[in-house]
């Protein structure tokens, strides 16, 4: 091995090592997105944060949200989040403001009203009800209907 090296051969090895790291830098990162588009492919119903969150919320609401009122014999929740005021339950339930309404009326499916602000991607994914947040009436009549 030549331990005194021209100059100019150093150059040209600094130059290609740099080259080769460069190179592997690039691959790697082409294959972890890549592997990411993968992912999402697998995924199509998931493809941002709000979907996965919505899809989240719908399944809380479907599957736990009944079960637990209806262990603790509540026939309806009404949860009120003030505009500007912290919430724990802000996230959970879908909005920054609002009156958050859950009544069960014995059918397999807890019904739910958001009268107030929410995401309009949370009445696509079916955890809110359109049809009552956004004509509060029917909801009173149907939940309440008067016996005259």
């Amino acid at each position: 091995m030549d331990y005194f090296m021209n100059p100019t051969t150093l150059v040209q090895n600094n130059i290609q090592n740099k080259l080769i790291s460069g190179l592997r830098i690039s691959i790697t990162i082409t294959i972890f997105f890549y592997f990411i588009e993968l992912s999402y492919a697998q995924f199509p119903q998931i493809n941002n944060l709000d979907n996965m969150l919505n899809q989240i919320r719908k399944d809380k609401f479907d599957y736990v949200l009944p079960q637990v009122m209806r262990q603790n014999n509540v026939d309806m929740w009404v949860h009120i989040i003030r505009a500007r005021r912290p919430d724990a339950l802000a996230k959970d339930l879908g909005g920054t403001s609002g009156v958050f309404i859950f009544s069960d009326r014995g059918g397999n499916r807890i019904e739910r009203a958001v009268l107030g602000f929410s995401s309009e991607s949370i009445y696509e994914t079916g955890a809110i009800d359109p049809d009552y947040s956004f004509n509060p009436d029917s909801f009173v009549t149907v939940t309440f209907p008067l016996d005259l």
